[in-house]
């Protein structure tokens, strides 16, 4: 966890984490985040868009054929969780983050 606070750069803002990250140059990596209240939700959102957007210009410096993949990073809340996904198919990610069973409704 702390590798991912450092990554991400959120600090104290969440009570539990889960993530999968690409061991490779690929830009591929999903990352859901329970935050501590609603406040913290919407900082981790603008922390993840900072962070795409960095990760895009490194990049874009070394691997340009993987920018496209967090230029289209899905980001989003729901109930407190907050999701950052760079993949192919950022509308998968869509469908099943908000396609998540009740448990996430609070």
């Amino acid at each position: 966890a702390d590798s991912l606070m450092l990554r991400y750069g959120i600090l104290d803002k969440y009570t539990d984490v889960y993530a999968i990250v690409s061991a490779s140059i690929a830009s591929d990596e999903c990352v859901i985040f329970k935050a501590n209240d609603a406040s913290a939700a919407k900082e981790i959102v603008e922390l993840l868009k900072t962070y795409r957007n960095e990760r895009i210009e490194l990049y874009n410096g070394y691997a340009p054929e993987e920018a496209p993949r967090l230029e289209s990073a899905y980001i989003a809340e729901k109930n407190g969780y907050v999701i950052f996904a760079a993949t192919l198919e950022p509308k998968q990610a869509e469908s099943l983050f908000f396609g998540l069973p009740e448990a996430l409704e609070g």
